[in-house]
């Protein structure tokens, strides 16, 4: 267990905490780091604080099979001075943009990033192995934004995953390209954002625009990996995406 503390000038106080849990055969290991920060900022409406937790662990079922996890979740909040002309900038740096400080401009957003992969080494015909690496993976992201001239609220979903089937030797586990690999990947993106106007006290007005995308990408590839030479090597490959 580690945590760590630091304060400075105009009300900065940031702390970091990170638990790490493993056992003696090291066939499991999980860290989990939690972090806060606060500022009060050097200018006008410059006011920020961030939350956030993340975890990433790793299980070795037995010599031929491992589980990776990943998981982060931030809340931010953090107010915009934005910029200065020249006069202000060398007069009175402190200010915040007159428009900006006006509405009280500010970026607000909570974000979920979550990840699971597996590794698993199928079969071997002699010193050749046939290994399969699978990952699911989501990004979830809600934001509003005030700004003088609008304000932005967005709502964006995203997920898929990724399998390949690798053929390589058995005694050459950390080069750059396996033998040969063939696999897919897949992505989906539901994004919808809306624009309003902005009242004088920075408050919701009526609507400019209401948007819905929606992206979905899938991709099939194949590659093929020779060295010929210590110094020579030729690679190949071919993908189809849509």
């Amino acid at each position: 267990l580690n945590t760590k503390m630091t304060v400075g000038s105009y009300g900065l106080i940031r702390n970091a905490t990170t638990l790490y849990l493993k056992n003696e055969n090291d066939d499991f290991n999980l860290k989990l780091n939690y972090n806060r920060t606060h500022s009060d900022g050097y200018r006008d409406n410059n006011e920020y604080d961030r939350e956030g937790f993340t975890v990433l662990g790793k299980i070795k079922s037995d010599k031929k099979n491992e589980t990776t996890i990943f998981g982060n979740f931030t809340a931010l909040k953090a107010f915009i001075p934005s910029s200065l002309n020249r006069d202000d900038f060398e007069n009175e740096p402190e200010k915040a943009a007159f428009t900006w400080g006006r509405v009280m401009g500010f970026e607000d957003y909570d974000r979920i990033l979550a990840g699971l992969s597996h590794k698993s080494e199928l079969t071997t015909w002699g010193d050749i192995s046939v290994t399969n690496r699978s990952s699911i993976f989501a990004n979830l992201r809600n934001s509003y934004e005030v700004r003088p001239f609008n304000i932005l609220e967005e709502n964006s979903q995203s997920y898929g995953f990724r399998t390949s089937f690798d053929l390589d030797k058995k005694a050459s586990p950390m080069r750059p390209f396996p033998m040969f690999s063939v696999g897919m990947e897949f992505f989906k993106q539901d994004y919808k954002w809306q624009t309003y106007e902005t009242n004088t006290s920075g408050d919701l007005g009526s609507t400019l625009s209401n948007n819905v995308e929606d992206r979905i990408y899938y991709n099939f590839f194949t590659q093929y990996h020779k060295k010929l030479t210590d110094e020579l090597a030729l690679l190949a490959g071919a993908n189809l995406n849509n």
